[in-house]
Formats: structure tokens, C-alpha cells, sequence
């Protein structure tokens, strides 16, 4: 009973940890969009 909660947890944490990075990289990458060529400039 307690492994399965554990295992569910872990499953949940894991998702929306996931979820989380996919949505900051996509909001990096259409800022870098928006930057564009003065991004360049920085590098």
C-alpha cells in the first residue's frame, strides 16, 4: 500500500517536474526568437 503511494508520488513529482522544464525551455527559446539577431550580438 505505501510503495504504491510512493511509486504514485514519485510518478506525480517526476511529471510535473517535466512539465516545468518543457515549459521554461519553451519560453527561453521563443524569447531567444524574439531576441534574435541582438542575441547574437551578445555571444
Amino acid at each position: 500500500m505505501v510503495l504504491i503511494c510512493l511509486s504514485k508520488c514519485q510518478f506525480y513529482v517526476f511529471s510535473v517536474s517535466h512539465n516545468l522544464f518543457n515549459h521554461v525551455a519553451g519560453l527561453l527559446y521563443t524569447a531567444s526568437l524574439k531576441l534574435g539577431p541582438s542575441a547574437q550580438h551578445l555571444t
